[in-house]
Parts: C-alpha cells; sequence; structure tokens
C-alpha cells in the first residue's frame, strides 16, 4: 500500500476508503468523506484572580499547628466551618465573624488532632458550601 500525502484548504472534501476483514476473511468495503473545516484557534482563557479573587484559600497544606483560612465575602456574616475525619465523622466546628472583602481566619484546637491523617473542612457563607481537604503533618 502507498500513503499519499495531500494537503488540503478549508472546505475541501478528503475521500476515505477502507476495508474491514473479519477473522473469517471476510472482506467488506467502507467509502465516506470529510469536509476539512476552519483553522482551529487555540485561546487561553484568562483565569487570573486579579481583581477577582478566589474566595477560598487555605494554607499551609500540609499544616501542623496552625491552618489558616482565607474567605472574601459579598457581604458581613457569620461564617460555620465544620472538620470531618476522613471517615465522615464529625470532629467540630468554628464559626467566624467576616466583614465584605476578604477575611483571614484561623481556627483553633488543631493541634490536638493527630499527624498524618487527610481531613475535610467545610464552609457556609455567600450562600454557598465550600470544602476542601487537608493534610496535618
Amino acid at each position: 500500500d502507498t500513503v499519499v500525502q495531500n494537503y488540503y484548504r478549508s472546505s475541501d472534501s478528503i475521500p476515505i476508503r477502507l476495508w474491514a476483514i473479519s477473522e473469517r476473511n471476510c472482506i467488506t468495503p467502507f467509502s465516506a468523506s470529510i469536509q476539512v473545516g476552519g483553522q482551529a484557534i487555540d485561546t487561553v482563557v484568562n483565569e487570573s484572580f486579579t481583581g477577582n479573587l478566589k474566595d477560598w484559600n487555605l494554607y499551609p497544606v500540609p499544616f501542623h499547628d496552625r491552618l489558616a483560612v482565607s474567605v472574601v465575602l459579598k457581604k458581613p456574616q457569620t461564617i460555620r466551618m465544620d472538620l470531618f475525619a476522613a471517615d465522615g465523622r464529625w470532629i467540630r466546628s468554628w464559626t467566624f465573624n467576616g466583614t465584605a472583602g476578604e477575611n483571614l481566619f484561623y481556627p483553633d484546637g488543631l493541634s490536638i488532632l493527630p499527624t498524618g491523617v487527610v481531613f475535610f473542612i467545610v464552609a457556609y457563607y455567600n450562600g454557598l458550601k465550600h470544602y476542601d481537604k487537608i493534610f496535618k503533618n
């Protein structure tokens, strides 16, 4: 078989021909054509948070004794955070009073948690549920 390389332009039709051969050597020919479309232009969406901060950040991960939670609120409100073990068992809750804009909270009592364990932290604010995995080392 010879492979022929052709160059096509937008809206050209390309013939496609092939034969399907079964295990018992039955041959069935297939033919079709495809139409060349316009050139795709790759664009990178600007997902920068400049001027539009991500509204939920936890750091450092992994944490040891102290975890910082950065939250961007649309209006002053009370935030509830819950901590769960990996098996879904509730461990504890916190409530924080925040102002409109960026807030930084430090949940207390994390130093008594065991190390080498993954936890899930859930917060409710701006009418939405936010969650993340955290790891204590």
